[in-house]
């Protein structure tokens, strides 16, 4: 059932990002669950200025009709909101999403947490600012990534 509703997901993020992206927000990430008789269906958004519960309510309006098209999804209520400020990071896309942002990142040699603003990413490692000095981590070492509600204290 997982593996459902995992692949459903990947569907409903494929229909819906287009949309998103287009009223100028991020698609941070879909999930899909079940709940009682019906899907649940759970859609994160960022924006570097900020989501209200108006863009929320926004963004649920535009992408309601496109989720009534996914045959497999039948019944479903339909939930979108911000990442929020101490959210884990879970996949590599996320780290271009939260470009400029502060985080703590927890690596699999090492019990301290590193601080610093996402400075750039590429294929294989994120660079943090620390303070004016970068540094890389490759992700392969990353344990664990934790967005901070701080937006400046790696500069």
């Amino acid at each position: 059932m997982e593996a459902f509703h995992r692949q459903l997901a990947e569907q409903v993020s494929a229909e819906i990002g287009p949309v998103i992206a287009a009223m100028g927000f991020d698609l941070v990430e879909a999930h899909v669950g079940a709940a009682k008789n019906q899907s649940l269906v759970s859609v994160i958004i960022y924006s570097k200025d900020g989501v209200g519960i108006d863009d929320c309510a926004a963004v649920s309006r535009n992408i309601y009709p496109r989720l009534e098209l996914i045959e497999n999804l039948g019944n479903f209520s339909l939930e979108v909101s911000s990442p929020g400020t101490d959210r884990v990071l879970k996949n590599r896309n996320e780290y271009d999403i939260f470009l400029g942002r502060m985080v703590s990142v927890l690596t699999h040699e090492s019990n301290e947490w590193i601080n610093g603003i996402i400075d750039h990413v590429n294929d294989d490692s994120v660079y943090l600012n620390k303070k004016g000095d970068v540094v890389s981590i490759r992700f392969d070492t990353i344990k664990k990534t934790r967005l901070e509600n701080s937006f400046e204290e790696g500069k």
